[in-house]
């Protein structure tokens, strides 16, 4: 009985090793921090917001997952692009109408800064973007997340808005 625990055990923590979700490359444990962030995506519950019909803001929700492909905080900066909208802001001319909408990054390399924009109803960083008052949005946009962590390391994800 013994010996079909410890046989169980060891596949269950083999499995773990495995990409996040289980599937894929498996992602090397650094034993100095081992629920580091190693995968990213832009959740589903990422959505634009309208008001009277005109959209006024992304809510952004960005998942990192662990080795183990749990739920993880992240230390880095957040940068967000929507593409699929278009106008030219006022007094901004440098913005064609064929160019995505941009915002300031969102800095969360310190962990106090990274503990309060993470949602932990949702396990994930909510965000809200304010969007230009000119900008019209057509047809499905969609929404580019690049996280830049402290060492460098870059992941990136996008999602369709609805």
């Amino acid at each position: 009985m013994k010996r079909a625990w410890a046989l169980a055990l060891g596949v269950g923590l083999l499995g773990g090793c495995a990409a996040p979700g289980g599937r894929g490359t498996p992602v090397p444990v650094d034993d100095r921090a081992p629920f580091t962030a190693v995968a990213m995506r832009a959740h589903p519950l990422s959505r634009l917001v309208r008001e009277n019909g005109i959209p006024v803001r992304v809510e952004a929700h960005v998942e990192f997952f662990d080795h183990w492909g749990h739920t993880a905080k992240a230390m880095g900066t957040l940068r967000f692009e929507l593409s699929g909208a278009s106008g030219q802001g006022a007094g901004d001319p440098s913005r064609s109408s064929a160019e995505p909408v941009r915002w300031a990054a969102i800095d969360l390399r310190n962990p106090s800064a990274s503990s309060r924009a993470f949602d932990p109803a949702t396990g994930t960083y909510w965000v809200r973007l304010s969007l230009p008052s000119d900008v019209t949005i057509g047809g499905s946009p969609t929404l580019e997340v690049v996280f830049t962590g402290r060492d460098d390391r870059r992941m990136v994800s996008s999602i369709e808005l609805e």
